[in-house]
Formats: C-alpha cells, structure tokens, sequence
C-alpha cells in the first residue's frame, strides 16, 4: 500500500479566520447587547405612587403635581407622547398623615323616636293571647287591667274534688254583674252558669268544683268529679250573651 503524506503547504490566510470568528463574535455581541436592553428595562422605575403623600400636600400643590404614570417595557402608561412622568413618593417613603385629612368615622343612623307616642303604642287589641300556668314553683302571670281568669288549681293536695278551683279576678274599675255567666273546660263538657252574682270592684272570686255554700268570694259547681285534667286544660268566661271574655290555658304534668 502506497502512503500518502500531507506536507503543509503554508500559512492560513486572515479570510480563514475572519469565516471562523466573525459568526462567534456577532453571537457574543448580540448577547451582550440583549442583557444590556433588559437590564434598562429592569432599572427603570414603574408606577410608584405613595397615597399618603396626598395628604400632606396643599390642594395647590396636588392640582399642580402631573398625573401619576408609571413606565413598563411595553410603554408609557398614559404619558404624552415621547414623555414618560412618574409622580409619587419614594419607596419605602412614609408621611405622617393630619388629624384633618383623616375622614371621620362612619355611624349607622339612629332612627328617631316619635315625640308623642300615644299611650296605647304597641299594644295589641282584638286578639286573646292564651295564659300558661308555669307551675310548678313558679309565680303567677300578672293580671291584665280586665275582668279575667288569673289562675286554676288544677291539681291541689289531696283530693282534686276537694282542692281544685277557678279564680276571676275584676280590675275593670268598676263593680261587674255576673248574673247569666256562664264558665267552661276545653272540651265543653262542663259549664258552670253564674248565679245571681256580682264582683266588686278589685274583688276575686273563686269557682270551686265541689259543692258548698256560695259567698261574696266563693262559688261552687256542685261537681261530683274533677274537673280541670291535670295534663292540661283550658277555660273559658262568657258573658250573658255569649261573648268570650277571657280565656286561661295551661299546660299540666
């Protein structure tokens, strides 16, 4: 086999270089010049703005001050054109901000209560509200300014024959004739019917189950059995001619 030796054959001419580093050098340049552009970009200030600047300045000063517009890569922010401004204080800046430029608080209104209420504001007429007994240990719900039922012992010790009774009580102001009344249970099974009778002024009476001689504070049924169940009951006063005067519920054991 015949070897072929290569011999040099002389210096590289400079276009040989300039074919190898031309290309490598526009790359480095361009690099350099890419980091250059976005570094300027990177310094440059956005929109700062400093709200408690504002209130410290004269309205003078801020009606004099350029709008606050900041500069991002893309452009100016509402500049004119060919001028970018930026308006605001420093970052990290603070400002003591006046008692006077601080808004006041926000209240609620207060709604305003009429001069002259009338007496009767509130109350509710033409509706009868039910009573409930909270026995036991309880205290007695107190009296409305009426002729009404204010209390049934529904179950007394011992015998309930013997101990239960209803009481009315009359706080109308004035004497009331019960003559023709009439008092029923809950299911109106039973219906006790005044006798010639009538409450004094500020005066009770009781309506006892049982028999015994009436009084000018005691009235009896003349049941034979109980009356009022214990699991709860309700009564009701009629005057003579059929009209619902008052009404007693409770709620028993």
């Amino acid at each position: 086999m015949n070897l072929i030796l290569l011999q040099g054959t002389g210096p590289i001419p400079a276009s040989g270089y300039m074919l190898c580093f031309i290309p490598l050098a526009a790359i480095v340049l361009g690099l350099i010049a890419l980091f250059v552009y976005t570094d300027r970009h990177a310094g440059r200030p956005y929109l700062r703005f400093n709200p408690f600047v504002a209130a410290s300045k004269t309205p003078e000063e801020i009606a004099a001050r350029p709008p606050a517009v900041g500069e991002t890569p893309a452009g100016p922010l509402g500049a004119p054109a060919g001028k970018t401004t930026v308006s605001g204080g420093q970052i990290g800046q603070t400002v003591a901000v006046p008692k006077s430029a601080v808004p006041p608080a926000r209240t609620a209104p207060q709604p305003t209560p009429p001069a002259n209420p009338p007496s009767d504001f509130g109350r509710v007429t033409g509706v009868d509200l039910p009573r409930v007994d909270q026995r036991p240990g309880s205290p007695e719900l107190p009296v409305s300014k009426a002729l009404d039922i204010t209390y049934i012992e529904f179950d007394p010790p011992g015998s309930d024959l013997d101990g239960e009774y209803v009481r009315i009580q009359n706080n109308t102001g004035r004497a009331i004739e019960l003559t023709g009344w009439t008092l029923h249970d809950g299911a109106d099974k039973h219906v006790f019917t005044f006798p010639t009778f009538t409450l004094a002024t500020g005066g009770e009476v009781r309506i006892w189950t049982k028999t015994g001689a009436s009084d000018a504070a005691n009235l009896y049924w003349g049941s034979r059995s109980a009356i009022w169940n214990n699991t709860g009951d309700t009564a009701r006063l009629l005057d003579a001619g059929g009209k619902e005067i008052s009404r007693y519920s409770y709620i028993g054991k």
